[in-house]
């Protein structure tokens, strides 16, 4: 039993460590982008957010990050057709 909780703590190091790199080696990319006034990257984060709290079935949080993403960019009201076809009018109303 001990063995087993060691293997699953290992590999949790193991994947907090490939996610720490990966943050670190991202952030400069991302400081630059905001510097230049990019907020694509906040906008895929919103959108991705929003969408993983739709599938989840949290419709108004879901509906809140979209709204904001949308207000940033319209490239994210693109996602809006799929909730209509799906049939989620909730989450169509909120937004």
């Amino acid at each position: 039993m001990r063995r087993i909780l060691f293997i699953a703590a290992a590999i949790v190091l193991v994947a907090a460590i490939v996610w720490a790199v990966a943050f670190f080696i991202v952030v400069p990319y991302f400081a630059m982008a905001l510097d230049y006034g990019n907020v694509q990257l906040i906008v895929t984060a919103l959108m991705f957010a929003g969408l993983s709290l739709a599938i989840s079935g949290r419709d108004l949080p879901a509906a809140a990050l979209l709204d904001v993403a949308i207000t940033v960019k319209i490239v994210p009201a693109l996602t809006l057709p799929y909730f209509a076809v799906t049939r989620r009018f909730a989450l169509l109303a909120w937004c």
